[in-house]
């Protein structure tokens, strides 16, 4: 609404008010703030608040734990099987290392698929690392590959009903830091 008001108002003005160099500034803002949204941390924020409402003590009906929705299966493959439920989901330091950690081994994993299909789209859906990334945490490395190579036709749902296509979506053109 209120860029819409604004755009307005700047449609309004005449020649001698420098119109075109506001508009044009006004537009390089919104880019700005456009960009600075889709950050690392806007991504980590948007995850954690689809999966659990930001919060890093509960344990959902399939026993995935924390803020990110981590299962035990992943803690083991990133070295954190030692690590009791209890304290996983009572430590958000952890929870927070052990999310990057998660996304760092899934693109070493998914790497050669990032860099055939980043920046490509696939019905409709502009496929980026960051939408790959947030697919393979949700639903699974298997079930972006299958959805990648299938050119979408196989679109594997989770417990939740959330398609995998959904999240490479939710989550594309963020700019990860890993």
């Amino acid at each position: 609404m209120l860029m819409l008001s604004i755009l307005a108002g700047l449609n309004s003005c005449k020649k001698e008010d420098n119109c075109i160099k506001n508009t044009y500034s006004f537009k390089k803002e919104i880019t700005i703030i456009s960009d600075t949204l889709r950050t690392h941390k806007g991504f980590l924020k948007l995850f954690a608040q689809l999966e659990s409402n930001n919060n890093y003590s509960i344990i959902n009906k399939f026993g995935y734990m924390g803020k990110y929705q981590i299962g035990r299966q992943a803690l083991i493959e990133i070295g954190f099987g030692g690590i009791s439920q209890e304290d996983f989901i009572n430590t958000p330091e952890l929870q927070e290392i052990a999310m990057n950690f998660l996304l760092k081994k899934n693109k070493k994993f998914l790497r050669n698929y990032i860099g055939k299909y980043n920046s490509t789209t696939i019905k409709g859906i502009y496929i980026t690392e960051s939408g790959i990334l947030a697919g393979a945490h949700a639903l699974g490395h298997v079930a972006v590959i299958k959805w990648l190579e299938s050119k979408g036709q196989i679109d594997s749902k989770d417990a939740n009903k959330i398609k995998v296509s959904t999240r490479i979506k939710q989550f594309s053109g963020y700019n990860l830091k890993l």
